[in-house]
């Protein structure tokens, strides 16, 4: 019984004690949270002042700085910038043309023409890619042929006196071609009319029983129809000759020949070596020994030194040369003998003139000229 009047009296004196101490406790808890609030509020109040502050100094400072970045821009593109996406530095410059070229749209011939800037004129340079440049010429913005452009400077009064100097050597040349040509066809105009008339009075050429023919004496227009008889004999017997001797065979590679053939053969030569060169291994029609049936060419059977003078290396060659005139044959352009036959050296052409005649012309190894001129010789 003691302990509960014991313990309501302490709660008694606790009451009291609330009631009497709490409102106070209370009201100067919140003047201390006044207070509280009131110094972290200026002291908010205080910070945000200097953030303002500071972030008024900062935009000062990023307007400085970006005006000092588009400063450095403007310097860059007047030197250097990077193009991502073509990765090719661009670099701005100023260049010649060296001569008259055409600007375009875009890099390559199959862009629209813009303009044509004449020779030696300045373009500023401001790209470059795949050997175009892209420049500004007189408001223009195109492409050029980084080919026909330089740093010099070209001299505009030497490129008048080159391109006038050109001009008139591209026209002395034309002029020379064309006179060439006129007189190469004059030329030519006469011989042919020479030639006709020789054919026509022109008469078989005979020195003691042989026929000579050659560039001075001629035959008429069908003097013979074929390959003469006896020679033709005289022919197969040598063929046979060199194949029991040596075990080779000859081939006849041209016999007779009539002169509507020889002239065909002979226009040909003149339309791919000239007149000139022409006659100095092909006969004018009228003119050939082949037309006389007494001729012939002849050459290895496989034909590798047909026409060639190789052939006077050949086992075919060299016993021909040897042993032709036992059949009655000569070799009728021989070497070293060409200013007298005035043809070049064939050693694949043999000419028929007897057994007696070819033994002689042999053993004093002479031409026909020789033989039947001496007096000339």
């Amino acid at each position: 019984m003691k302990k509960i009047k014991k313990l309501i009296f302490i709660l008694s004196i606790s009451i009291l004690v609330a009631t009497l101490i709490l409102p106070k406790a209370i009201a100067n808890f919140n003047q201390n949270n006044k207070n509280s609030y009131t110094v972290d509020a200026a002291t908010h109040i205080d910070k945000e002042e200097k953030v303002c502050k500071v972030g008024l100094d900062n935009k000062e400072e990023e307007l400085k700085y970006k005006e000092e970045q588009n400063n450095i821009l403007k310097q860059d593109k007047q030197t250097t910038h990077v193009n991502k996406d073509i990765h090719a530095i661009l670099i701005e410059e100023y260049k010649y043309t060296k001569e008259s070229l055409n600007l375009r749209t875009g890099p390559g011939i199959h862009n629209e023409l813009i303009i044509t800037i004449p020779m030696g004129e300045k373009v500023r340079v401001i790209d470059q890619i795949d050997g175009w440049d892209k420049v500004v010429y007189m408001g223009n913005e195109g492409y050029c042929s980084s080919n026909y452009l330089t740093n010099k400077k070209v001299n505009k009064d030497i490129i008048k006196s080159n391109t006038l100097a050109k001009k008139e050597k591209n026209k002395y040349v034309s002029n020379t071609i064309n006179q060439s040509k006129k007189e190469l066809i004059k030329n030519q105009n006469q011989n042919q009319v020479q030639d006709k008339a020789k054919d026509k009075t022109q008469d078989p050429k005979f020195i003691n029983g042989i026929l000579l023919v050659n560039k001075e004496y001629g035959l008429p227009r069908n003097y013979a129809k074929g390959v003469d008889t006896k020679a033709n004999n005289q022919l197969k017997k040598m063929v046979k000759a060199c194949k029991d001797e040596i075990g080779k065979e000859l081939m006849v590679h041209s016999g007779f020949r009539s002169y509507d053939f020889q002239k065909i053969l002979f226009d040909n030569y003149v339309n791919r070596h000239g007149y000139e060169r022409a006659t100095k291994f092909s006969a004018k029609p009228g003119y050939s020994e082949h037309e006389s049936g007494l001729a012939f060419d002849i050459c290895d059977k496989d034909q590798k030194h047909r026409l060639k003078e190789s052939f006077k290396d050949t086992s075919e060659g060299i016993w021909l040369k040897e042993n032709a005139h036992r059949f009655g044959f000569i070799l009728r352009y021989p070497k070293d003998k060409t200013h007298i036959t005035k043809y070049i050296y064939e050693p694949w052409h043999f000419r028929y003139v007897g057994i007696d005649h070819a033994n002689n012309i042999y053993i004093r190894d002479i031409t026909l000229e020789e033989y039947l001129m001496p007096e000339r010789y």
